[in-house]
């Protein structure tokens, strides 16, 4: 199922991704959160809530948070694993991604 991901910015720049189904051929949700949880790992990244769980919405948007604006507005190699890896995990069609309300849409 192909993926149109946006992210909003503190700044008021928006991103636009579209991720086709050949950009998510392979990819599984297994492999989507073993590959966000090493990533947050990676990143020195820790849980926001206080009894120390680690949710999905958390990994994804502690993640864009850690990068800067220049990192979400250019298809790098790790941002289109990072795409590939919200699309498989989350299973939805549309994502956005608040970083001004930290919050995520489908």
């Amino acid at each position: 199922m192909a993926c149109q991901i946006v992210f909003i910015l503190p700044d008021g720049d928006r991103h636009e991704f579209m991720l086709h189904d050949a950009d998510l051929a392979g990819c599984d949700k297994r492999t989507a959160d073993d590959w966000l949880a090493r990533e947050f790992e990676v990143a020195g990244c820790e849980p926001s809530n206080p009894m120390g769980k680690l949710i999905l919405p958390d990994k994804v948007l502690q993640l864009a948070r850690g990068v800067d604006a220049k990192t979400l507005a250019a298809p790098t190699p790790w941002l289109m694993d990072y795409l590939r890896a919200v699309s498989c995990a989350l299973g939805k069609p549309f994502v956005s991604i608040d970083l001004v309300e930290s919050k995520l849409g489908y």
